[in-house]
């Protein structure tokens, strides 16, 4: 879980 958009699946996180 993030403040931003995130895939914990892949690990890459969208936003910024």
């Amino acid at each position: 879980a993030r403040n931003w958009r995130s895939n914990e699946v892949t690990g890459e996180f969208e936003g910024t």
